[in-house]
């Protein structure tokens, strides 16, 4: 997803490895800021979230999360 000032990569919390290095290369690639949008499903997901916010102020990444209960397809 890009924004008028951000690359964001948009990735569940368990697969914040990949969400760094894709958020990076996006933003090298656009010339934008890199961020990252970290879904959490659970509440064990925060010790991905902490392990994530050390790198992310290293780098420079925003990072934004969204906590969701469920998810469901679109029509049922």
């Amino acid at each position: 997803m890009v924004t008028n000032e951000y690359a964001i990569e948009i990735d569940y919390a368990i697969d914040f490895y990949e969400a760094i290095g894709q958020s990076l290369f996006y933003a090298e690639k656009t010339g934008l800021k890199p961020g990252i949008l970290l879904i959490l499903k659970e509440e064990k997901d925060i010790r991905y979230l902490k392990r994530l916010l050390l790198v992310a102020e290293k780098y420079k990444i925003t990072v934004w999360t969204l906590k969701v209960n469920t998810i469901r397809k679109a029509g049922e």
